[in-house]
């Protein structure tokens, strides 16, 4: 049977099963599947097996049952933003600088030795941060806080990997994400373009921005290759079939920001400068310990790089009138808005002034979507 072919099978398998059941699934594939094969094959292999780890690091949380997990942090604020990088690179200073939460900051390495999160206040809300143990190579098998941390770092919004502008800056991020990468989680330059929910029922659904004819059927087509029957595809700044494929075969795509710390400190420029030649593609902030106005980008930078907006929701249907600002998803319409803050109930329309509308107070449908900076009026 074609690789392709037996990797859908076996997510067909998995589907609705328990975890301990889809490990055993799992594993017995893997002992089926021999090392010399290559190709195709060794992809499988491979995707298997991050597979086995993710959900071997699910079952080293629950084997804390009964006891304090310091590993699960109830998710708080608008979005989990979670603070990775090797040992002293300034992670928990960033942490107490940013929101104020109380943390050990030590000029040794591992003075982290659990997660601590904090909340960065703003307009739209507040954002938790949550600063972790240093990453160390084969955190997979079990090296350093292991594979409760790899989970943890699965379930966030955006990485912020924080690295030390004048101690190996390129090596150590580099680390970092080789370490992402054994569990499957792939590192990329944030807002995830498209975006894959499943659903327990409804079939295949698609919101944002409009698909053309060609492009839905690329989509339809390895959705069903995937064996996906229900589904939410939302598209937020275009249609990109390859995350998509990515998430259907069990990736987790997480946006990145690289924050760099020390930037002022003798020889940074030139770690600053290989990490921008390494990595061109990912959004860098540069900060300094002491130096509030470093830190101002950071929250502007987070929510980039996750897609997110902000619209003012006014509370009267006057371009001057009182509001409030609300955090959404790039590619928002206006039934999610209305959603997001408890208004749905026999809405009928909105209002609205921006740039998503041709006139301003132009009255628009449900399915309307919103751009950043749109001050909506709800009407019932």
């Amino acid at each position: 049977m074609p690789a392709r072919d037996l990797w859908s099978r076996i997510q067909k398998q998995l589907h609705g099963r328990a975890e301990s059941e889809q490990l055993r699934i799992l594993r017995g594939h893997l002992d089926s599947l021999h090392d010399e094969w290559k190709g195709p094959y060794k992809d499988l292999r491979d995707r298997l097996r991050r597979q086995v780890r993710r959900l071997e690091g699910h079952d080293a949380v629950r084997s804390r049952a009964g006891q304090h997990d310091p590993f699960h942090i109830k998710r708080q604020g608008e979005a989990t933003v979670v603070l990775v990088g090797t040992p002293n690179t300034g992670k928990s200073t960033l942490l107490r600088a940013l929101t104020g939460a109380a943390t050990i900051v030590a000029d040794y390495p591992f003075s982290t030795s659990q997660p601590v999160p904090g909340m960065l206040s703003g307009d739209g809300g507040a954002l938790q941060l949550i600063d972790t143990p240093p990453v160390v190579p084969g955190l997979a098998d079990g090296q350093g806080p292991g594979r409760p941390l790899l989970h943890l770092l699965s379930l966030a919004d955006v990485l912020a990997v924080v690295v030390n502008a004048t101690d190996d800056a390129t090596g150590n991020t580099q680390i970092v994400f080789d370490e992402l990468a054994t569990t499957g989680i792939g590192a990329i330059a944030g807002p995830l373009a498209t975006t894959l929910q499943p659903r327990g029922k409804g079939g295949l659904r698609f919101v944002g921005r409009p698909l053309d004819r060609e492009q839905e059927q690329t989509a339809r087509s390895l959705v069903a290759a995937a064996h996906v029957e229900h589904a939410e595809i939302a598209v937020r700044t275009g249609f990109d079939a390859e995350q998509l494929r990515r998430q259907l075969d069990g990736d987790i795509l997480l946006p990145v920001v690289l924050v760099v710390t020390s930037a002022q400190q003798p020889g940074a420029d030139i770690g600053i400068a290989a990490m921008q030649r390494r990595w061109p593609h990912l959004p860098m902030v540069a900060t300094e310990s002491g130096q509030p106005a470093s830190l101002e980008p950071i929250r502007s930078s987070l929510l980039a790089s996750m897609g997110r907006m902000p619209v003012l929701l006014l509370e009267r249907a006057a371009v001057d009138g009182a509001g409030s600002i609300v955090l959404m998803p790039l590619a928002s319409d206006v039934a999610a808005v209305a959603a997001r803050v408890g208004q749905q109930e026999r809405l009928k329309g909105a209002r609205i002034w921006g740039t998503s509308v041709a006139r301003p107070g132009q009255a628009v449908s449900l399915q309307h979507v919103v751009a950043s900076g749109d001050q909506i009026f709800l009407q019932s």
